[in-house]
């Protein structure tokens, strides 16, 4: 006796049609998106970056280097 025998083994047009549809939106986003992300920029626009400096205060030198030293004794002491 056939358990399946109310079952479609073929799913109806409709369905199909529904399938491609979202097929072809899911592809064509995925593509946007990845165009719109390897888009190389006009030069010399500047998107939102960070203003940066080339100088520090003293203060913030002296801070930096305390910080790094302490990250280098962490790291070489690190699970010891």
């Amino acid at each position: 006796m056939e358990i399946r025998q109310n079952v479609t083994r073929v799913p109806n047009q409709q369905t199909v049609l529904f399938a491609a549809i979202l097929f072809v939106l899911a592809l064509g986003l995925v593509g946007w998106r990845v165009l719109a992300h390897n888009a190389v920029p006009h030069a010399g626009a500047n998107y939102g970056a960070a203003a940066t400096t080339s100088s520090q205060p003293p203060d913030a030198q002296e801070r930096n280097a305390q910080l790094r030293i302490a990250q280098i004794k962490e790291d070489t002491t690190h699970g010891h």
